[in-house]
């Protein structure tokens, strides 16, 4: 993929990323219809091949912000990994609402086997990841997974309590100066 193709892809994600947050802050809608507004913003049919593919670039999307958050939230509490864990999942979905709604809509509700399919190993790839970085399973096997489960669940519980119960990641943990603070603080003069 050539580079002015992947910075059209890059520009209709950003875009439909938008729309499907904006979609998603006006209030609930209809099942199905975060796919079909994504689906409808300028661009998507002329960039993607279809629906899994659209669907498949936006979890990639999710995915690098969930990474993010993750490193900010363990930096920043290195003491309490689950709750971290738990904390950067729930700021992604808050940073993302529409492309979590859409994610999650697409796994409850499809009728294509393709994209439930995506959608459930990706969600169960997550959920390892999210259980390993809280220290509490190896691998991608099935205690990995339900671990990863337990964390995802505290973070929508922290959503439904609102978003303050989230709060946002400390000031250090946001600049590369709070960074090298904590590094001198723990390196012996």
């Amino acid at each position: 993929m050539g580079f002015d193709r992947r910075h059209r892809r890059g520009e209709v994600l950003r875009h439909v990323s938008e729309q499907l947050d904006r979609l998603e802050l006006q209030g609930p809608a209809d099942p199905g219809s975060a796919l079909e507004a994504a689906l409808g913003c300028a661009g998507v049919v002329d960039t993607f091949v279809d629906d899994v593919d659209l669907v498949a670039a936006l979890l990639l999307r999710w995915h690098a912000r969930l990474s993010a958050q993750l490193e900010r939230a363990l930096a920043a509490q290195p003491a309490d990994p689950p709750g971290a864990v738990s904390r950067a999942w729930a700021a992604t979905a808050l940073d993302l609402p529409g492309l979590r709604r859409l994610v999650d809509e697409q796994r409850d509700t499809s009728s294509s086997s393709a994209m439930r399919t995506l959608v459930e190993r990706a969600r169960d790839k997550e959920r390892a990841r999210l259980a390993w970085a809280a220290g509490q399973a190896a691998g991608e096997g099935p205690a990995a997974v339900a671990a990863g489960a337990r964390l995802e669940r505290a973070a929508r519980d922290r959503l439904a309590l609102g978003a303050a119960a989230t709060g946002p990641a400390p000031a250090s943990t946001r600049t590369s100066a709070g960074f090298v603070q904590r590094l001198r603080a723990l390196i012996p003069a």
